[in-house]
């Protein structure tokens, strides 16, 4: 059975071929969505209408596992007009092993996680908790920000299970964008994440999809080592002077290396090994 037929058949119609497919909301159907292979799930009202947008508005990741799906309003600031997500619901499976910082422990990979959004530029999570959902250790974390055209609340759990089979955690994240003076609609746990956590499933995946993923994980790990041993430092831009993440994601590959020990410090935004020695 073809992949297209197989998503038709799954209640969504689809565009394009490959990794990505593309479709529409409004050709989703109400009820358990089972297309994902770690996760299942039962679809939120807040995603499915009648009314079909012009573009495509929902994207499913067919490697790595994921589904994005939003809807979409105007907002304007001055003479500035733009479209853009009004609510959004990210659900990923995980199913790509070359993010290594993925498969540390959990606590190392929250501060792994937060060090990469600052260097990024993006706000330091506003808060971060350590929850129980569906009977899975979560990380949970809000962000929010505010600019002239809009403000975002986004809410992102990252969470490890012990059935799948898969190392690394799942993830899901909601958001809503809002204009710069306008009240926030929805409480994002209580209207998309509980709901969401109350219904999951989780599936045992395939072990040729396990397998795939551990060479992809030996990839990586094997492209992390070259590029250190070429150029003094990790593939990753987000390091401090001492290279410690390189290093702790070399030691998780299983290389025999020396990790300084974690002292506090964050990124700042832009920090990296060249400007900071060039000090």
């Amino acid at each position: 059975m073809g992949l297209a037929l197989v998503l038709a058949l799954s209640g969504c119609v689809t565009t394009g071929t490959g990794r990505y497919q593309a479709s529409y909301l409004c050709k989703e159907p109400a009820g358990r969505d089972d297309r994902l292979v770690r996760l299942s799930y039962e679809r939120s009202p807040l995603f499915l209408t009648r009314r079909c947008a012009s573009y495509p508005d929902l994207t499913h990741d067919t490697v790595g596992d994921a589904l994005s799906m939003s809807t979409r309003r105007s907002f304007q600031a001055g003479h500035t007009y733009m479209q853009s997500a009004a609510l959004r619901l990210r659900i990923n499976g995980n199913l790509v092993g070359s993010a290594l910082e993925e498969a540390l422990p959990p606590e190392e990979f929250a501060r792994f996680y937060q060090n990469t959004l600052l260097y990024h530029g993006q706000p330091r999570p506003s808060d971060e908790q350590w929850v129980e959902r569906a009977g899975f250790m979560c990380v949970r974390f809000y962000h929010w920000f505010r600019n002239p055209m809009q403000k975002q609340q986004e809410v992102d759990y990252w969470c490890w299970e012990g059935i799948s089979g898969v190392q690394e955690p799942f993830n899901v994240s909601a958001l809503e964008a809002v204009g710069p003076n306008e009240e926030w609609k929805h409480d994002l746990d209580r209207d998309i994440l509980n709901p969401f956590f109350a219904s999951l499933r989780i599936k045992h995946v395939p072990p040729e999809v396990l397998t795939r993923i551990e060479r992809q994980r030996q990839e990586a790990c094997l492209r992390h080592k070259k590029h250190f041993d070429e150029n003094g430092k990790g593939w990753i831009k987000a390091d401090f002077p001492d290279n410690r993440r390189a290093l702790r994601l070399l030691k998780s590959c299983g290389y025999d290396v020396e990790v300084p020990p974690h002292d506090g410090q964050v990124l700042r935004p832009g920090m990296n090994n060249r400007s900071l020695q060039a000090k």
